[in-house]
């Protein structure tokens, strides 16, 4: 969806901006039979890396989340590194559909920051 759209705008918590350097768990999205392949490529290449297959939300969803795609999210949290670097990497794994890491695909970004009672910032062009 993301590469047939005209206009890319994207909504994150202010929080998740992040300068290029991976600071929080990265999202990817795995097809569910790829699962032991992808999580053994990540620890091969980043042995360093947690990986957590997401989880529903006690008392709403039991089980792992479930993407539109039918797909598993795994957060992965390889600190230091380049979001760059993993964005690439883990792209070129097989039974990878998408990562969280939206480079170079990001026309007009909106945060929004509710801590401080309701920040909005927008850029363009990213």
């Amino acid at each position: 969806v993301l590469e047939a759209a005209h206009c890319r705008i994207i909504l994150a918590a202010a929080g998740k901006q992040d300068a290029g350097i991976s600071k929080r768990p990265v999202p990817i999205e795995v097809i569910p039979g790829c699962l032991g392949l992808v999580l053994e490529r990540i620890k091969t290449a980043h042995p360093e890396a947690e990986c957590r297959i997401r989880e529903g939300v006690p008392g709403t969803k039991a089980g792992p989340v479930i993407t539109d795609n039918g797909a598993f999210v795994v957060d992965v949290e390889v600190p230091g590194a380049t979001l760059a670097d993993l964005d690439a990497a883990y792209r070129s794994i097989p039974g990878v559909i998408s990562t969280g890491i939206f480079l170079g695909h990001c026309e007009h970004l909106i945060t929004f920051d509710a801590a401080t009672g309701g920040n909005v910032n927008t850029w363009s062009q990213l």
